[in-house]
């Protein structure tokens, strides 16, 4: 577990998500009108990217989708602008641990938690085997 990476990413949770909420703003307008709710839903996601990084397993992650089902139906309309954001929160998170000399282990499970979050909302929470599994 890298200290460093998990209080980075808390400490920057707020800008991230501000950032990228403003690319959706920008980008994908007619996508939704709640944008303080998109922003808290990228906090919630760097959240459980931090605490996967703490815990070094995929339960913070595995959980977040879940929220996004109920039962087996994804209560999102659309995901093609998650897909998308969720690729730009990874680089810009690796970018940031980059520019902090963040462990090349710690990148790893961003791209990890971005990989299982987008594979996540494509295919549903039935695809989750072990809520606790160890992240390589």
């Amino acid at each position: 577990m890298d200290w460093n990476a998990v209080n980075l990413l808390r400490k920057h949770s707020k800008r991230l998500s501000k950032t990228l909420g403003a690319y959706v703003r920008e980008n994908h307008s007619s996508r939704t009108i709640e944008y303080k709710k998109c922003n808290r839903d990228l906090q919630f996601l760097i959240q459980a990217i931090s605490s996967s990084i703490q815990a070094n397993n995929t339960a913070p992650i595995d959980h977040l989708i879940r929220v996004f089902y109920r039962g087996d139906v994804l209560q999102l309309k659309t995901i093609d602008v998650e897909l998308e954001v969720y690729d730009i929160l990874k680089k810009n998170i690796i970018e940031l641990f980059d520019n902090n000399n963040i462990q090349e282990e710690s990148k790893n499970i961003v791209s990890n938690c971005i990989e299982i979050m987008k594979t996540g909302l494509q295919d549903g929470p039935t695809h989750l085997k072990n809520p606790y599994a160890q992240i390589r």
